[in-house]
């Protein structure tokens, strides 16, 4: 046994403690919605990248050694079978949804360097911690659950900062370099140098300070991911303002990389995310939570208007329908295939709630699913996507080194 308050004690507290639910509970809907469009916008579009030259390098090379040789039909297809799995596991915290969501997207990145954004693998472990969490359901708002992964996820946001501010410590960014070539012409960096020269501060040490700045901020929110806890906030006033510290460095951080207009997709609202989730008051997060379970609820208003087994056979009829519609309107390559997929996954929810007598499961599951094909053909028609999807030409080198961030 082990004295209550002994550090043993405390270590346990620290990962197993209790958390109040809604924090994860708008940390995965929240993410999961992003990362849908995510998938369809931003990632689908570089599809006709792949199968050039028929050669491709995987991120890891067992991959290379099982795997058939990526095309833009398989990449097109996994990504927008993610981005339905994303949005049925935003609507209905389904956990089956998220682990097989990190399955489909992580595969979906790492089959190739073509894809070498570094912010990939972090939603993939991201995904894993969220299908590690308890079953997230509206009614669980407001209370507090011991939540091992939630507490992971922030461990792991904290040594992607404490990384990010140790890659800084070169010579060449300290000097400012870097952060000056990147900042050139944009606004409004070019009227602070103006303002910095009109108090006696050189150029050339406005950037060195700025980039020892940048450097700060990422240490001061690796520290509020790592000792800021919502419990030992509430019993710290060092550690609540280390919180609001932490969700300020956030903020400098991720907008500088936006009017920078680096290209880091949604990185920085991945990050933001995040960084509110953890940090912002829980009675502000319960009013983001309603608006977050509002369409689940009116899922079950809907199904208790009609018997339970007709509900669960409109729903995944719905479901399995609206894929099969988009996998032709949504003239993709993969399509076709990822809308087979989907319309499986909708049929096989609806004969587990069958099984389980879990009706209004089933319901949610099946209307989300066809809520998904909605959003995919929406988001398609309503953006550049289709264009986008030109057949790849040039040497396969060519394309990997263009595909690079």
């Amino acid at each position: 046994m082990t004295a209550p308050g002994s550090a043993s004690d405390r270590w346990e507290s620290y990962w197993y403690g209790a958390v109040d639910m809604v924090r994860p509970y708008v940390l995965v809907r929240g993410t999961l919605l992003l990362l849908a469009f995510d998938a369809w916008i931003l990632m689908v579009p570089h599809g006709g990248r792949y199968g050039v030259g028929g050669f491709n390098v995987a991120h890891f090379a067992w991959l290379d050694a099982v795997q058939p040789l990526p095309s833009a039909g398989l990449y097109t297809g996994l990504l927008l079978l993610s981005g339905m799995l994303a949005l049925t596991g935003a609507l209905t915290g389904a956990r089956a949804a998220i682990a097989g969501l990190a399955v489909v997207y992580t595969y979906g990145w790492a089959m190739s360097l073509l894809d070498g954004f570094q912010h990939h693998w972090l939603i993939s472990l991201a995904l894993l911690c969220f299908a590690l969490l308890p079953r997230l359901r509206a009614e669980d708002v407001g209370r507090r659950r011991s939540a091992f992964s939630h507490r992971l996820y922030a461990v792991t946001l904290a040594i992607v900062y404490a990384f990010a501010a140790a890659s800084k410590y070169e010579a060449r960014w300290r000097d400012g370099g870097p952060l000056a070539s990147l900042a050139a012409g944009q606004a409004p960096f070019p009227a602070l140098v103006a303002w910095a020269a009109a108090h006696g501060v050189a150029p050339a040490t406005f950037w060195a300070v700025m980039s020892l700045g940048v450097t700060a901020l990422e240490l001061v929110a690796a520290a509020a991911y790592l000792l800021a806890t919502p419990r030992a906030a509430r019993r710290s006033p060092l550690l609540r303002r280390l919180a609001w510290a932490g969700l300020a460095s956030a903020a400098l951080i991720h907008l500088g990389a936006t009017v920078l207009r680096l290209e880091i997709g949604l990185f920085s609202a991945y990050m933001m995310l995040a960084a509110l989730t953890y940090f912002l008051p829980e009675a502000w997060l319960e009013r983001a939570a309603r608006g977050l379970a509002s369409p689940t609820q009116s899922l079950a208003a809907i199904a208790g208007r009609l018997d339970r087994r007709e509900a669960v056979v409109l729903a995944a009829s719905t479901g399995a329908s609206a894929w099969a519609y988009a996998g032709v309107a949504l003239d993709l390559p993969g399509a076709p295939g990822a809308a087979a997929c989907a319309a499986a996954v909708v049929l096989m929810g609806a004969g587990a709630s069958f099984a389980r007598r879990d009706y209004l499961t089933g319901v949610r599951h099946g209307f989300a699913c066809a809520a998904g094909a909605v959003a995919c053909l929406v988001a398609v028609s309503a953006t550049s996507v289709r264009r986008s999807r030109a057949r790849p030409t040039g040497s396969a080198a060519s394309a990997i080194n263009h595909a690079r961030p």
